[in-house]
Protein backbone atom coordinates (compact mmCIF):
# COMPACT_ATOMS: atom_id res chain seq x y z
CA UNK A 1 0.00 0.00 0.00
CA UNK A 2 2.83 2.45 0.46
CA UNK A 3 5.27 4.12 -2.06
CA UNK A 4 8.52 4.84 -1.24
CA UNK A 5 9.89 7.02 -4.41
CA UNK A 6 10.87 9.60 -1.59
CA UNK A 7 13.18 7.27 0.06
CA UNK A 8 14.93 5.48 -3.03
CA UNK A 9 17.98 6.54 -1.68
CA UNK A 10 17.71 5.00 1.57
CA UNK A 11 15.78 1.50 0.28
CA UNK A 12 19.01 1.59 -1.98
CA UNK A 13 21.39 1.92 0.34
CA UNK A 14 19.88 -0.85 2.88
CA UNK A 15 19.61 -2.76 -0.32
CA UNK A 16 23.48 -2.62 -0.98
CA UNK A 17 24.39 -2.80 2.91
CA UNK A 18 22.70 -6.29 2.86
CA UNK A 19 23.54 -8.06 -0.54
CA UNK A 20 25.11 -11.20 0.18
CA UNK A 21 28.60 -10.32 -2.09
CA UNK A 22 29.78 -8.10 0.34
CA UNK A 23 30.57 -8.20 4.19
CA UNK A 24 27.30 -7.45 6.62
CA UNK A 25 27.77 -4.18 8.99
CA UNK A 26 27.04 -5.76 12.50
CA UNK A 27 23.92 -4.09 12.99
CA UNK A 28 21.83 -1.58 11.11
CA UNK A 29 19.15 0.57 12.89
CA UNK A 30 16.59 1.62 10.57
CA UNK A 31 13.82 4.53 12.09
CA UNK A 32 10.90 6.58 11.29
CA UNK A 33 9.77 8.35 14.03
CA UNK A 34 6.68 10.23 12.21
CA UNK A 35 5.18 7.15 10.35
CA UNK A 36 6.19 3.75 12.46
CA UNK A 37 3.76 1.68 10.12
CA UNK A 38 5.42 3.36 7.16
CA UNK A 39 8.95 2.26 8.79
CA UNK A 40 8.18 -1.47 8.88
CA UNK A 41 6.26 -1.37 5.10
CA UNK A 42 9.78 0.08 4.21
CA UNK A 43 12.16 -2.54 5.52
CA UNK A 44 9.69 -5.53 4.65
CA UNK A 45 9.97 -4.15 0.94
CA UNK A 46 13.51 -3.61 0.93
CA UNK A 47 14.42 -7.12 2.06
CA UNK A 48 11.27 -8.63 -0.32
CA UNK A 49 13.07 -6.51 -3.33
CA UNK A 50 16.32 -8.36 -2.34
CA UNK A 51 15.28 -11.58 -1.83
CA UNK A 52 13.47 -11.52 -5.22
CA UNK A 53 16.87 -11.37 -7.08
CA UNK A 54 17.54 -15.04 -8.33
CA UNK A 55 21.22 -14.61 -7.28
CA UNK A 56 20.64 -13.37 -4.15
CA UNK A 57 17.61 -15.05 -2.87
CA UNK A 58 19.47 -18.73 -2.06
CA UNK A 59 22.57 -16.66 -0.40
CA UNK A 60 20.49 -15.21 2.43
CA UNK A 61 18.56 -16.32 5.29
CA UNK A 62 16.03 -13.95 7.23
CA UNK A 63 14.84 -14.64 10.59
CA UNK A 64 11.69 -12.47 12.04
CA UNK A 65 11.70 -11.32 15.80
CA UNK A 66 9.67 -9.40 17.65
CA UNK A 67 10.01 -8.00 21.50
CA UNK A 68 6.53 -7.94 21.87
CA UNK A 69 5.32 -11.21 20.59
CA UNK A 70 8.76 -12.96 21.87
CA UNK A 71 8.96 -10.79 25.47
CA UNK A 72 11.19 -13.75 27.40
CA UNK A 73 14.38 -14.78 26.61
CA UNK A 74 13.07 -18.91 26.18
CA UNK A 75 10.35 -17.58 23.39
CA UNK A 76 13.04 -15.45 21.93
CA UNK A 77 15.63 -18.59 21.54
CA UNK A 78 12.12 -20.75 20.19
CA UNK A 79 11.38 -18.47 17.90
CA UNK A 80 14.65 -18.21 15.99
CA UNK A 81 15.31 -21.76 16.58
CA UNK A 82 11.94 -22.51 14.80
CA UNK A 83 13.08 -20.59 11.57
CA UNK A 84 16.79 -21.96 11.55
CA UNK A 85 15.25 -25.38 11.66
CA UNK A 86 17.14 -25.96 14.84
CA UNK A 87 15.76 -28.07 17.69
CA UNK A 88 15.08 -26.32 20.69
CA UNK A 89 16.92 -26.59 23.91
CA UNK A 90 15.65 -28.25 26.68
CA UNK A 91 17.85 -26.03 28.70
CA UNK A 92 17.37 -23.29 31.15
CA UNK A 93 17.18 -20.13 28.38
CA UNK A 94 19.60 -17.82 28.39
CA UNK A 95 22.02 -14.86 27.15
CA UNK A 96 24.63 -17.14 26.58
CA UNK A 97 23.26 -20.49 25.64
CA UNK A 98 21.11 -18.48 22.73
CA UNK A 99 24.16 -17.54 21.11
CA UNK A 100 25.50 -20.68 21.08
CA UNK A 101 22.33 -22.32 20.01
CA UNK A 102 22.59 -19.69 17.19
CA UNK A 103 26.26 -19.99 16.35
CA UNK A 104 25.53 -24.16 16.00
CA UNK A 105 22.53 -22.87 13.75
CA UNK A 106 24.84 -20.73 11.32
CA UNK A 107 27.60 -23.36 11.39
CA UNK A 108 25.14 -26.01 10.80
CA UNK A 109 23.51 -23.60 8.05
CA UNK A 110 27.31 -22.68 6.14
CA UNK A 111 27.47 -26.37 5.87
CA UNK A 112 24.91 -27.09 3.88
CA UNK A 113 24.76 -23.88 2.12
CA UNK A 114 28.68 -22.52 1.64
CA UNK A 115 28.77 -18.81 1.30
CA UNK A 116 24.34 -18.08 3.28
CA UNK A 117 24.45 -15.17 5.07
CA UNK A 118 21.96 -14.68 7.77
CA UNK A 119 19.57 -11.16 8.37
CA UNK A 120 18.18 -11.35 12.36
CA UNK A 121 15.53 -8.15 11.89
CA UNK A 122 13.84 -7.24 15.25
CA UNK A 123 10.88 -5.47 14.70
CA UNK A 124 9.63 -3.22 16.65
CA UNK A 125 12.38 -2.36 18.57
CA UNK A 126 11.44 0.63 20.38
CA UNK A 127 9.95 -1.91 23.04
CA UNK A 128 13.02 -3.79 23.44
CA UNK A 129 13.90 -1.98 26.60
CA UNK A 130 10.06 -3.00 27.82
CA UNK A 131 10.74 -6.46 27.65
CA UNK A 132 14.01 -7.47 27.39
CA UNK A 133 17.40 -7.06 29.72
CA UNK A 134 19.68 -4.01 28.82
CA UNK A 135 22.37 -6.83 28.73
CA UNK A 136 20.26 -8.07 25.78
CA UNK A 137 20.74 -5.28 23.61
CA UNK A 138 24.08 -5.29 23.88
CA UNK A 139 24.49 -8.78 22.74
CA UNK A 140 22.50 -7.96 19.49
CA UNK A 141 24.75 -4.95 18.77
CA UNK A 142 28.02 -7.41 19.08
CA UNK A 143 25.90 -10.71 18.09
CA UNK A 144 28.42 -11.44 14.71
CA UNK A 145 31.13 -11.04 17.37
CA UNK A 146 29.87 -13.46 19.73
CA UNK A 147 28.93 -15.90 16.77
CA UNK A 148 32.18 -15.79 15.46
CA UNK A 149 31.00 -14.95 12.17
CA UNK A 150 31.75 -11.13 11.56
CA UNK A 151 30.38 -10.40 8.11
CA UNK A 152 28.01 -12.88 7.68
CA UNK A 153 25.66 -12.21 10.39
CA UNK A 154 23.56 -8.56 10.60
CA UNK A 155 20.92 -7.67 13.43
CA UNK A 156 18.38 -5.22 11.06
CA UNK A 157 16.41 -3.33 14.12
CA UNK A 158 13.28 -1.44 12.94
CA UNK A 159 12.09 1.18 15.19
CA UNK A 160 9.92 4.40 15.83
CA UNK A 161 12.36 5.63 18.45
CA UNK A 162 15.24 7.20 17.53
CA UNK A 163 18.66 5.57 18.79
CA UNK A 164 19.35 8.63 20.28
CA UNK A 165 16.39 7.66 22.87
CA UNK A 166 17.74 4.34 23.42
CA UNK A 167 18.50 4.45 27.22
CA UNK A 168 18.89 1.99 30.05
CA UNK A 169 16.25 2.56 33.48
CA UNK A 170 19.23 4.07 34.96
CA UNK A 171 20.16 6.44 31.96
CA UNK A 172 22.86 4.60 30.12
CA UNK A 173 23.14 3.71 26.91
CA UNK A 174 24.86 0.79 24.86
CA UNK A 175 28.89 0.74 24.06
CA UNK A 176 27.86 0.40 20.49
CA UNK A 177 26.18 2.54 18.04
CA UNK A 178 24.71 0.57 15.03
CA UNK A 179 24.70 1.99 11.53
CA UNK A 180 21.50 4.59 11.65
CA UNK A 181 19.22 4.93 8.00
CA UNK A 182 16.77 7.59 8.95
CA UNK A 183 13.45 7.93 7.13
CA UNK A 184 12.60 11.91 7.35
CA UNK A 185 8.84 12.93 7.00
CA UNK A 186 7.31 12.50 3.06
CA UNK A 187 6.79 16.41 2.20
CA UNK A 188 3.46 17.84 0.67
CA UNK A 189 4.26 16.45 -2.30
CA UNK A 190 4.93 13.34 -1.87
CA UNK A 191 1.98 12.64 0.06
CA UNK A 192 0.01 14.21 -2.89
CA UNK A 193 1.47 11.41 -4.91
CA UNK A 194 1.10 8.63 -2.76
CA UNK A 195 -2.86 9.61 -2.78
CA UNK A 196 -3.23 10.15 -5.99
CA UNK A 197 -1.09 7.54 -7.58
CA UNK A 198 -0.77 4.21 -5.48
CA UNK A 199 -4.69 4.96 -3.72
CA UNK A 200 -7.15 4.85 -6.84
CA UNK A 201 -10.17 4.31 -4.43
CA UNK A 202 -8.55 8.16 -2.97
CA UNK A 203 -9.64 9.23 -6.73
CA UNK A 204 -12.48 6.82 -7.23
CA UNK A 205 -14.46 7.64 -3.79
CA UNK A 206 -15.70 11.36 -5.47
CA UNK A 207 -17.75 9.47 -7.41
CA UNK A 208 -16.03 11.85 -10.44
CA UNK A 209 -14.48 11.56 -13.78
CA UNK A 210 -10.98 10.87 -13.47
CA UNK A 211 -9.86 13.70 -15.11
CA UNK A 212 -12.07 16.35 -13.14
CA UNK A 213 -10.74 14.24 -10.05
CA UNK A 214 -7.00 14.47 -10.23
CA UNK A 215 -7.46 18.52 -11.39
CA UNK A 216 -9.40 19.11 -8.03
CA UNK A 217 -7.48 16.49 -5.81
CA UNK A 218 -4.25 19.13 -6.86
CA UNK A 219 -6.68 21.92 -4.63
CA UNK A 220 -8.22 19.89 -2.19
CA UNK A 221 -5.00 18.90 -0.75
CA UNK A 222 -3.64 21.91 -0.78
CA UNK A 223 -6.15 22.95 1.90
CA UNK A 224 -6.03 19.62 3.52
CA UNK A 225 -2.70 19.75 4.00
CA UNK A 226 -2.37 22.82 5.28
CA UNK A 227 -5.57 21.85 7.87
CA UNK A 228 -3.95 18.61 8.79
CA UNK A 229 -0.14 18.75 8.69
CA UNK A 230 0.58 20.78 12.14
CA UNK A 231 -1.71 17.87 14.00
CA UNK A 232 -1.33 14.28 12.48
CA UNK A 233 1.80 13.43 11.01
CA UNK A 234 1.23 9.29 10.61
CA UNK A 235 0.92 8.24 7.21
CA UNK A 236 -1.91 5.81 8.32
CA UNK A 237 -3.65 8.68 10.42
CA UNK A 238 -3.86 11.09 7.36
CA UNK A 239 -4.70 7.97 5.08
CA UNK A 240 -7.76 7.54 6.74
CA UNK A 241 -8.27 11.08 7.11
CA UNK A 242 -8.46 11.89 3.53
CA UNK A 243 -10.22 8.54 2.42
CA UNK A 244 -13.25 9.82 5.00
CA UNK A 245 -13.16 13.81 4.21
CA UNK A 246 -11.97 13.57 -0.15
CA UNK A 247 -15.54 12.12 -0.59
CA UNK A 248 -17.63 14.91 1.74
CA UNK A 249 -15.76 17.72 -0.48
CA UNK A 250 -16.70 16.69 -3.64
CA UNK A 251 -20.61 16.18 -2.47
CA UNK A 252 -21.60 19.63 -3.60
CA UNK A 253 -19.45 19.29 -7.33
CA UNK A 254 -21.50 15.70 -7.98
CA UNK A 255 -25.15 17.55 -7.17
CA UNK A 256 -24.03 20.75 -9.57
CA UNK A 257 -21.39 19.94 -11.90
CA UNK A 258 -20.71 23.31 -12.96
CA UNK A 259 -19.69 24.58 -9.82
CA UNK A 260 -15.70 25.45 -9.79
CA UNK A 261 -13.57 24.66 -7.23
CA UNK A 262 -14.19 27.81 -5.18
CA UNK A 263 -17.50 26.73 -4.48
CA UNK A 264 -16.16 23.60 -3.11
CA UNK A 265 -14.09 25.83 -0.43
CA UNK A 266 -17.19 26.33 1.41
CA UNK A 267 -16.71 22.71 2.61
CA UNK A 268 -13.82 23.40 4.47
CA UNK A 269 -15.27 23.25 8.00
CA UNK A 270 -14.86 19.14 7.26
CA UNK A 271 -11.40 19.21 8.15
CA UNK A 272 -11.57 20.75 11.45
CA UNK A 273 -14.41 18.46 12.38
CA UNK A 274 -12.29 15.61 11.27
CA UNK A 275 -9.66 16.83 13.53
CA UNK A 276 -11.84 17.01 16.32
CA UNK A 277 -13.56 13.69 16.00
CA UNK A 278 -12.11 11.66 13.57
CA UNK A 279 -8.20 12.12 14.56
CA UNK A 280 -9.40 11.95 18.36
CA UNK A 281 -10.79 8.23 18.36
CA UNK A 282 -14.26 10.03 19.35
CA UNK A 283 -16.17 8.61 15.95
CA UNK A 284 -15.30 5.75 13.74
CA UNK A 285 -14.54 6.74 10.09
CA UNK A 286 -17.77 4.89 9.24
CA UNK A 287 -19.82 6.81 11.80
CA UNK A 288 -18.03 9.94 10.76
CA UNK A 289 -19.75 9.47 7.47
CA UNK A 290 -22.92 8.61 8.82
CA UNK A 291 -23.31 11.62 10.55
CA UNK A 292 -23.70 13.63 7.48
CA UNK A 293 -26.98 12.28 7.24
CA UNK A 294 -27.93 15.13 9.56
CA UNK A 295 -25.31 17.76 9.59
CA UNK A 296 -21.58 16.72 11.00
CA UNK A 297 -22.57 18.02 14.44
CA UNK A 298 -25.90 17.26 15.52
CA UNK A 299 -25.95 13.67 13.95
CA UNK A 300 -22.66 12.92 15.76
CA UNK A 301 -23.91 12.99 18.97
CA UNK A 302 -25.72 9.85 18.51
CA UNK A 303 -23.02 7.91 17.79
CA UNK A 304 -20.38 9.42 20.42
CA UNK A 305 -23.05 8.07 23.30
CA UNK A 306 -24.30 5.41 21.40
CA UNK A 307 -27.62 5.54 21.13
CA UNK A 308 -29.06 2.76 19.17
CA UNK A 309 -32.70 3.78 19.74
CA UNK A 310 -32.10 6.36 16.14
CA UNK A 311 -32.75 4.09 13.10
CA UNK A 312 -29.75 3.96 10.81
CA UNK A 313 -30.44 3.97 6.82
CA UNK A 314 -28.44 1.91 4.60
CA UNK A 315 -27.81 5.11 2.11
CA UNK A 316 -25.12 5.51 -0.49
CA UNK A 317 -23.68 8.48 -0.77
CA UNK A 318 -20.47 9.88 -2.85
CA UNK A 319 -19.01 5.90 -3.39
CA UNK A 320 -19.29 5.23 0.65
CA UNK A 321 -21.96 2.64 1.73
CA UNK A 322 -23.14 3.38 5.10
CA UNK A 323 -23.29 0.41 7.72
CA UNK A 324 -24.55 0.72 11.23
CA UNK A 325 -22.10 -0.03 14.11
CA UNK A 326 -20.12 -3.55 13.88
CA UNK A 327 -23.00 -5.64 16.70
CA UNK A 328 -19.92 -8.45 16.62
CA UNK A 329 -18.82 -10.06 20.07
CA UNK A 330 -15.64 -8.27 21.17
CA UNK A 331 -12.70 -11.14 21.49
CA UNK A 332 -12.52 -12.90 24.94
CA UNK A 333 -9.21 -10.39 25.67
CA UNK A 334 -11.60 -7.63 24.60
CA UNK A 335 -14.27 -8.72 26.97
CA UNK A 336 -12.08 -9.13 29.95
CA UNK A 337 -10.97 -5.29 29.22
CA UNK A 338 -14.52 -4.31 28.77
CA UNK A 339 -15.69 -5.48 31.67
CA UNK A 340 -12.86 -4.29 33.61
CA UNK A 341 -13.77 -0.72 32.04
CA UNK A 342 -17.35 -1.16 33.48
CA UNK A 343 -16.02 -2.48 37.14
CA UNK A 344 -13.55 1.16 36.48
CA UNK A 345 -16.42 3.23 35.58
CA UNK A 346 -19.26 2.42 38.33
CA UNK A 347 -17.01 1.40 41.40
CA UNK A 348 -15.55 4.07 43.90
CA UNK A 349 -11.88 3.97 43.47
CA UNK A 350 -11.66 3.86 47.07
CA UNK A 351 -13.28 0.33 46.96
CA UNK A 352 -10.41 -0.88 44.23
CA UNK A 353 -8.22 -2.14 47.21
CA UNK A 354 -11.07 -4.19 48.79
CA UNK A 355 -11.94 -5.36 45.50
CA UNK A 356 -9.28 -5.84 43.65
CA UNK A 357 -6.31 -6.82 46.28
CA UNK A 358 -7.66 -9.22 48.07
CA UNK A 359 -8.24 -13.18 47.55
CA UNK A 360 -11.90 -14.25 46.06
CA UNK A 361 -12.79 -15.47 49.23
CA UNK A 362 -12.22 -12.10 50.81
CA UNK A 363 -13.87 -10.02 48.32
CA UNK A 364 -17.18 -12.56 48.86
CA UNK A 365 -17.42 -11.57 52.42
CA UNK A 366 -16.59 -8.20 52.03
CA UNK A 367 -19.62 -7.77 49.68
CA UNK A 368 -22.07 -9.96 52.32
CA UNK A 369 -21.10 -7.94 54.83
CA UNK A 370 -20.92 -4.54 52.97
CA UNK A 371 -24.51 -3.80 54.42
CA UNK A 372 -23.45 -2.82 57.83
CA UNK A 373 -20.53 -1.66 60.31
CA UNK A 374 -19.61 -2.16 63.80
CA UNK A 375 -22.31 -1.50 66.46
CA UNK A 376 -24.77 -2.39 63.55
CA UNK A 377 -25.00 1.07 61.55
CA UNK A 378 -25.64 0.73 57.54
CA UNK A 379 -23.45 1.42 55.56
CA UNK A 380 -23.80 5.05 54.06
CA UNK A 381 -22.99 4.74 50.50
CA UNK A 382 -25.13 1.49 50.52
CA UNK A 383 -29.23 1.57 50.70
CA UNK A 384 -31.53 3.79 48.45
CA UNK A 385 -28.70 6.68 48.41
CA UNK A 386 -29.36 8.54 45.50
CA UNK A 387 -25.41 8.92 45.30
CA UNK A 388 -25.27 5.55 43.96
CA UNK A 389 -23.01 4.97 41.12
CA UNK A 390 -26.22 2.89 39.22
CA UNK A 391 -27.84 6.51 39.17
CA UNK A 392 -25.23 9.11 38.07
CA UNK A 393 -24.12 6.98 35.07
CA UNK A 394 -20.67 6.00 34.60
CA UNK A 395 -17.30 7.94 35.72
CA UNK A 396 -13.90 8.49 33.74
CA UNK A 397 -10.93 6.51 35.02
CA UNK A 398 -7.60 6.70 33.72
CA UNK A 399 -5.58 4.48 31.86
CA UNK A 400 -3.21 3.32 34.46
CA UNK A 401 -6.51 2.08 36.73
CA UNK A 402 -7.91 0.03 34.25
CA UNK A 403 -4.63 -2.35 33.40
CA UNK A 404 -4.34 -2.37 37.19
CA UNK A 405 -7.95 -3.98 37.44
CA UNK A 406 -7.53 -5.98 34.60
CA UNK A 407 -4.33 -7.41 35.66
CA UNK A 408 -5.68 -7.99 39.16
CA UNK A 409 -8.65 -10.03 38.04
CA UNK A 410 -6.72 -12.15 35.29
CA UNK A 411 -4.51 -13.08 38.52
CA UNK A 412 -7.49 -14.09 40.20
CA UNK A 413 -9.70 -15.54 37.55
CA UNK A 414 -6.84 -16.99 36.02
CA UNK A 415 -8.76 -17.65 32.40
CA UNK A 416 -7.45 -19.80 29.50
CA UNK A 417 -6.94 -18.86 25.79
CA UNK A 418 -5.44 -15.51 26.87
CA UNK A 419 -1.43 -16.29 26.90
CA UNK A 420 1.11 -18.91 25.35
CA UNK A 421 0.57 -22.80 27.28
CA UNK A 422 4.16 -22.43 27.13
CA UNK A 423 4.10 -19.22 29.91
CA UNK A 424 1.18 -20.61 32.41
CA UNK A 425 3.95 -21.42 35.15
CA UNK A 426 5.14 -18.06 34.89
CA UNK A 427 4.12 -15.87 37.79
CA UNK A 428 5.09 -12.67 35.89
CA UNK A 429 2.52 -13.79 32.87
CA UNK A 430 -0.38 -12.05 33.83
CA UNK A 431 1.88 -8.63 34.03
CA UNK A 432 3.35 -8.85 31.04
CA UNK A 433 0.18 -9.36 29.21
CA UNK A 434 -1.93 -6.40 31.01
CA UNK A 435 1.22 -3.84 29.77
CA UNK A 436 1.47 -5.32 26.52
CA UNK A 437 0.64 -4.10 22.69
CA UNK A 438 -2.05 -6.36 22.12
CA UNK A 439 -4.38 -4.83 25.18
CA UNK A 440 -3.70 -1.26 24.28
CA UNK A 441 -4.86 -2.31 20.48
CA UNK A 442 -8.10 -4.02 22.09
CA UNK A 443 -8.40 -0.74 23.95
CA UNK A 444 -8.22 0.83 20.63
CA UNK A 445 -10.61 -1.18 18.95
CA UNK A 446 -13.62 -0.91 22.20
CA UNK A 447 -12.84 2.80 21.46
CA UNK A 448 -13.73 3.04 17.55
CA UNK A 449 -16.66 0.32 18.19
CA UNK A 450 -18.07 3.02 20.68
CA UNK A 451 -18.15 0.67 23.58
CA UNK A 452 -15.61 3.02 25.29
CA UNK A 453 -15.10 6.39 25.15
CA UNK A 454 -12.17 8.49 25.13
CA UNK A 455 -12.89 11.48 27.03
CA UNK A 456 -9.51 12.89 27.25
CA UNK A 457 -7.86 14.79 24.54
CA UNK A 458 -5.49 13.55 22.75
CA UNK A 459 -2.34 16.44 23.50
CA UNK A 460 -3.61 15.54 27.57
CA UNK A 461 -0.83 15.69 30.15
CA UNK A 462 -2.66 13.97 33.13
CA UNK A 463 -2.63 10.80 30.94
CA UNK A 464 -5.76 9.14 28.98
CA UNK A 465 -8.85 9.28 30.22
CA UNK A 466 -11.75 6.82 29.38
CA UNK A 467 -15.81 5.82 30.25
CA UNK A 468 -17.78 2.86 29.38
CA UNK A 469 -20.64 3.54 27.36
CA UNK A 470 -22.40 0.00 27.19
CA UNK A 471 -25.10 -0.72 29.37
CA UNK A 472 -25.22 -3.18 32.76
CA UNK A 473 -27.44 -5.62 30.74
CA UNK A 474 -24.64 -6.12 28.11
CA UNK A 475 -22.29 -6.42 30.59
CA UNK A 476 -23.72 -8.92 32.04
CA UNK A 477 -24.54 -11.00 29.15
CA UNK A 478 -20.66 -10.66 28.20
CA UNK A 479 -19.70 -11.72 31.66
CA UNK A 480 -21.68 -14.82 31.99
CA UNK A 481 -20.93 -16.33 28.21
CA UNK A 482 -17.43 -16.11 29.64
CA UNK A 483 -17.85 -17.43 33.18
CA UNK A 484 -17.01 -14.27 35.36
CA UNK A 485 -19.03 -13.29 38.26
CA UNK A 486 -19.78 -9.75 37.81
CA UNK A 487 -21.63 -9.15 41.04
CA UNK A 488 -19.00 -10.32 42.96
CA UNK A 489 -16.55 -7.32 42.21
CA UNK A 490 -19.76 -4.26 41.33
CA UNK A 491 -20.12 -2.55 44.39
CA UNK A 492 -24.24 -1.54 45.64
CA UNK A 493 -25.98 -2.28 42.34
CA UNK A 494 -29.62 -3.13 42.33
Amino acid sequence: MYQFDAHNSQKELLVDLLKPNGAFPASVFVTDSVSPGYGSAFVTYALQSLLAEPEHAHKLRLVRVSPVSSPTIAMLSSTIYRQLGQPPSGARADAARLVAGLTSAIQKGTRVQPGVKFVLLVENSERILDYWSPELLEVLLRLDEYCSCRGRLCVLMQSALPWSRFRTLSGRSTSLVPLTIDLPALQSHDLAVFFERHMPATLEGANLPRDAATRYFAGYWKVAHDTFASEVRDLEELRTLVLATWPIFCLPLRQNPALGFEGLLAQRGIFSDALARLASRKLTPQAWLDAFEEGPVSAGAHDVIGDSSRPRKKTRRCGVTSQPFDDSQPSKLGAYILICAFLASYNPVRLDTRYFQQTDEDVVKSKRGRGGRRGGKADDDAGESLDRPQLQGPKSFPLERLLAIFESILTSEEPDGLVDDRLKGDPERWRVLARSAAVMTQINCLVGSGRVAQTSGAGSLDGMQYRVNVSYAYVRALSTSHGFDLGERLWNWK
